[in-house]
């Protein structure tokens, strides 16, 4: 999961433009998120772009959220609660551990 997640954060470090806020979290289904605040050119004011990351044995997702961070601050909660609710189907052991057998290639993201 770190290396899978690492690798995204230090994506987001890339694009040059959004900040950290905050510290990493972790969800209760065991995913890892970090919440940055920037401005693209084209954006006339700051954005919230939030990163979760997850790993279902070989399966890794990653889910950003970009939005105003106004209807980030309102809405904190609510997208907290739906990056917790990701699961992989088709994957007996969610996040960070290891499937107890290969996934399907129908797995489904839910």
């Amino acid at each position: 999961m770190r290396p899978f997640a690492d690798t995204r954060f230090d994506g987001v470090g890339a694009i040059g433009v959004y900040k950290q806020r905050g510290r990493e979290f972790l969800l209760q289904n065991g995913g890892i998120g970090r919440e940055y605040v920037g401005m693209l050119v084209a954006d006339r004011k700051m954005r919230s772009y939030v990163v979760a990351c997850f790993v279902a044995g070989t399966y890794g997702v990653e889910i950003t959220l970009t939005t105003t961070r106004k209807d980030y601050r309102r809405n904190r909660a609510r997208y907290l609660e739906m990056f917790a609710s990701l699961r992989i189907l088709g994957v007996d052991k969610q996040v960070g551990g290891e499937a107890a057998e290969t996934a399907p290639a129908n797995a489904t993201l839910h």
